[in-house]
């Protein structure tokens, strides 16, 4: 018997994955290409971990951030939400089921 997988926590599980798919999509490069990218740097990824990262359902590790800010060739602080963002980031991030 197959089961589906399905999330039962709506929140994000990193804040970065929005801006990653941005700038990437600015690069003009593939998720294929931004892999291999990541790849070549040393770190061993999957086109299918990236996309879970950019939909934000993968959490990202300190030097997983480190490594992304490098292969899209942009300080790791590029890859934070804008500021104006981080109400709402907060309140979504931390809301509470009481």
């Amino acid at each position: 018997m197959v089961k589906a997988l399905f999330v039962t926590d709506a929140r994000p599980r990193n804040i970065v994955g929005p801006q990653v798919r941005r700038l990437r999509y600015g690069l003009k490069i593939s998720q294929a290409d931004l892999v291999a990218r990541c790849q070549r740097l040393g770190w061993d990824i999957s086109r299918d971990i990236l996309a879970r990262i950019e939909l934000q359902i993968r959490w990202v590790g300190d030097y997983e951030l480190l490594f992304l800010a490098e292969a899209l060739a942009v300080p790791p602080e590029n890859l934070l939400p804008p500021k104006r963002e981080y109400s709402a980031l907060k309140r979504t991030l931390f809301k509470t089921d009481v």
